[in-house]
Order: C-alpha cells, then sequence, then structure tokens
C-alpha cells in the first residue's frame, strides 16, 4: 500500500480505513463468487444451479454489507451499503422464487455490483475528499 499511502495503517484515518476495508473485502467477494459458479456446477447436478448459486450468494452478500452497515464511520454517508443490502436481499428472494435463467442473470448483476463497489474503493483510496490525489 506504500502506492497509495506512506504512512502506516494505523495511522491512517477511520474513513482511509475503511476505503481500504472496502477495496479489499469486496474485491475478495468477487473474485470468490467470480469462480464459485463453477465449483458448484461440478458438486451438484440440478436444474436449480443458479437458484442455489444466488441463494448462497446473497445470504453471505447480506452478512457482508452488515459488517459496514454495523461499523459506520461517523460522518459517512450509509447509502451504498444500504443499497447493497437490498441486492442482497432481492437476491435471496429471486433465489427461492424465480426461474434458473432470472437467477443466474441476476447472480451476474450483483457480482457486476461487486465490482463497481471495489472500484469505488480503489478510487476513494486514490483520492482524497475534495478531489486532491494522495501524497
Amino acid at each position: 500500500m506504500v502506492a497509495v499511502e506512506t504512512r502506516s495503517v494505523a495511522d491512517w484515518s477511520a474513513r482511509a480505513r475503511r476505503n481500504l476495508r472496502i477495496l479489499l473485502q469486496v474485491s475478495a467477494l468477487a473474485i470468490f463468487f467470480s469462480l464459485f459458479p463453477l465449483v458448484l456446477n461440478r458438486a451438484i447436478d440440478t436444474p436449480a444451479f443458479w437458484n442455489i448459486a444466488l441463494g448462497v450468494y446473497g445470504a453471505v452478500h447480506a452478512v457482508d454489507v452488515s459488517t459496514f452497515l454495523f461499523r459506520a464511520v461517523p460522518g459517512e454517508s450509509q447509502i451504498p451499503p444500504t443499497i447493497g443490502l437490498a441486492i442482497a436481499l432481492a437476491s435471496m428472494a429471486v433465489a427461492v422464487m424465480a426461474s434458473p435463467r432470472f437467477a443466474e442473470v441476476t447472480y451476474l448483476c450483483a457480482l457486476v455490483w461487486h465490482l463497481g463497489v471495489a472500484g469505488m474503493g480503489f478510487a476513494l483510496l486514490l483520492y482524497r475528499r475534495g478531489g486532491a490525489p494522495t501524497e
């Protein structure tokens, strides 16, 4: 992280540590769940494969986003985690009630959401409030 900050992570502001956490935690989630269908497809053989994959993804996503909601940084907007929770709950509902084809599309949309959030975390690490780049 020397390329982003020259100080120790312990000396970072709460906002900068949260942005690092967003980048790492959400990126790990996106990587894991981009590979998850490949592994799950080998393990189970059912027409409802995408429903199962989406249900697991939605449940893990709900737990993940809850860690951001319950450990809020004072003065920061809670809108992105709230949207993430809505996506997680919608994903679980689709997994239970929709066709496998719709579950597949929803899975991919949730994955794109996570990639966007990881990109946001990266951008927020590079630029401080007001658009000034970090030194």
